[in-house]
């Protein structure tokens, strides 16, 4: 059986015309680090290339675990066991409410 955790720091809710999960916060938080490269400047005002490097706070790979992070985690990490909410639409108590995932 397979198991999500939330590792992003919003209630998460899953919506389909079939079910309706929420996968709270899990405790822990799935970020990455970014830093900034100054490029040119455009008519006047200033530019930077954001670069994102490492993933930190996330377990091991464990067989049958999905976790959701947010896109840019997802998209920083080669890991095949992470998630992240696609076209997530927030409401107004911050929970982050879904139809899909980015794999």
């Amino acid at each position: 059986m397979l198991k999500v955790i939330n590792a992003t720091p919003n209630i998460v809710t899953f919506n389909n015309e079939k079910e309706s999960i929420t996968y709270e916060k899990s405790g822990f938080l799935a970020t990455v680090e970014v830093s900034e490269r100054i490029g040119p400047e455009i008519m006047g005002m200033p530019t930077v290339s954001l670069i994102f490097t490492d993933v930190k706070g996330l377990p091991s790979v464990k067989s049958g675990v999905f976790y959701i992070v947010s896109e840019k985690v997802k998209a920083s990490s080669m890991r095949s066991d992470l998630i992240a909410p696609n076209n997530a639409i927030s409401n107004d108590k911050g929970q982050l409410l879904v139809t899909s995932w980015i794999y």
